[in-house]
């Protein structure tokens, strides 16, 4: 896979998270265990969507940068950095029991994404 395919599959993973956690945070969170019981509840989802869209437009307008390149190896840097946390986050949700079984998949997600950071941020030119 080239790394600009990589970061399209990223981009658009992130614009659908962000999307459903904006427009559908009552029908989506449920399937992990998680109530939304109330609008309080459902700002803190639609609060973290800028933080996805970013990621979304971030990966989607670096998907051409240079194999190797600094700019190139500063966002797959900083990609690291969030799907390693998102691991990290997500998993211990799922540890303690605010996720259910289906929450196991995003630890998994995460993983995924953390592992293609990791390969194209040790490619060379």
């Amino acid at each position: 896979m080239k790394q600009s395919t990589f970061m399209t599959i990223q981009a658009v993973c992130f614009a659908f998270f962000a999307v459903a956690l904006l427009f559908f945070p009552a029908q989506l969170w449920p399937m992990y265990g998680v109530a939304i019981p109330d609008t309080n509840a459902a700002f803190l989802s639609w609060h973290n969507t800028h933080f996805m869209f970013g990621l979304a437009f971030l990966c989607w307008a670096s998907r051409k940068a240079e194999l190797g390149s600094e700019a190139g190896r500063a966002i797959l840097g900083a990609m690291l950095i969030v799907t390693v946390m998102g691991v990290l986050i997500t998993g211990y949700s799922v540890v303690i029991g605010v996720f259910n079984t289906f929450g196991i998949s995003d630890p998994v997600f995460y993983a995924v994404l953390a592992f293609g950071n990791a390969y194209f941020l040790k490619q060379k030119r």
